[in-house]
């Protein structure tokens, strides 16, 4: 546990991965705030029951994320 501790005050006390990790989280924020908005002329139904019908692929998982 001390190890880790250690780790964590050294990665706090790094200016480049400080200001990596806060960019990070800036931008998963920012993601997460624009997954709400909806995207104009795309109907939601008509694109599930597409995914549906395709089984799993690779936009099944797109669309999981909507």
């Amino acid at each position: 546990m001390a190890k880790f501790l250690k780790k964590l005050q050294e990665i706090r006390e790094n200016p480049s991965i400080k200001k990596k990790i806060v960019f990070t989280l800036v931008m998963l924020a920012v993601y997460r705030l624009l997954v709400f908005i909806p995207v104009p002329f795309v109907d939601i139904s008509i694109l599930m029951s597409k995914t549906i019908s395709t089984g799993d692929s690779g936009i099944g998982y797109f669309i999981m994320l909507l």
